[in-house]
């Protein structure tokens, strides 16, 4: 495992090096902007496969002070609240619900790349994430 310092902030983040390669494309692809997406953003459910890539996004979100940083072992914990959205095969958009009480949930970590905003990638989460809770009742 390799140990990095995020850039401007005070914590340390350990990479695995396929987590690695995916802060890599992150870093890309904010650097070189995305048009809009051909295909329509696909939100679905998040798998064990999709951690790396919610990390990803998560701290790259932390490093611009919109999130606080969440470890790979506390986004399994927790893996079944999440919805990713992809584009292209990508997670280029997460979102998860917290349980306050047995009739309120909260919103938690909702979160797009920065060359993925202004296409509504978070107002499909948040439609996602509402139906996952009205299925709750």
């Amino acid at each position: 495992m390799k140990l990095a310092l995020a850039p401007a902030t005070d914590y340390a983040v350990a990479f695995t090096p396929e987590e690695h390669s995916m802060t890599e494309w992150v870093a890309d692809d904010h650097a070189r902007g995305r048009a809009a997406p051909v295909v329509p953003p696909q939100v679905r459910p998040a798998t064990a496969d999709d951690v790396p890539a919610i990390v990803a996004v998560v701290n790259e979100n932390a490093r611009l002070g919109h999130l606080l940083p969440r470890t790979p072992d506390n986004i399994r914990a927790s893996l079944d609240a999440w919805l990713v959205a992809e584009v292209d095969g990508r997670v280029v958009g997460i979102g998860s619900l917290v349980a306050m009480n047995p009739r309120l949930v909260e919103v938690r970590s909702l979160a797009v790349l920065p060359a993925y905003r202004k296409f509504g990638i978070g107002a499909l989460i948040v439609g996602g994430l509402v139906d996952e809770a009205r299925a709750l009742d």
